[in-house]
């Protein structure tokens, strides 16, 4: 897995074929979440790799996960849990939803997905 800072995600996230997942729950996600990115919690969720693979195209393709913050482990639990499924192009932006949070204004928009049935959600940034 490669760990990603604010400056090397700002860069990726918008390449042809990335996604970007947010892996804490459908609450959480619809509080506040990074433009363009897709919520699959990973918590509890037996099926979250199957979920991975349908909504990213592949084991091979790219993904960068992220959590709530820094702190929050979820995202580099959801990658681990990733590669040891066969996933190979798995990266963490390691400052999450607080780092993003800190460094743009503006309103934040994504998709949840629970399981095949995808929900548009539309919050505000804290």
């Amino acid at each position: 897995m490669q760990k990603l800072t604010y400056d090397q995600f700002t860069k990726t996230r918008t390449n042809p074929g990335t996604t970007t997942i947010n892996v804490l729950s459908a609450e959480q996600f619809k509080q506040a979440s990074i433009p363009g990115s897709t919520n699959i919690p990973w918590k509890d969720n037996p099926n979250f790799a199957t979920t991975m693979e349908k909504t990213i195209g592949g084991k091979d393709k790219p993904v960068t996960l992220y959590c709530a913050s820094s702190t929050c482990s979820a995202s580099s639990d959801a990658a681990k849990t990733l590669e040891s499924k066969g996933f190979t192009k798995v990266s963490v932006y390691e400052g999450g939803m607080q780092e993003w949070t800190a460094k743009t204004t503006g309103t934040t928009t994504g998709t949840t997905t629970t399981g095949t049935t995808p929900k548009t959600g539309k919050t505000k940034a804290a």
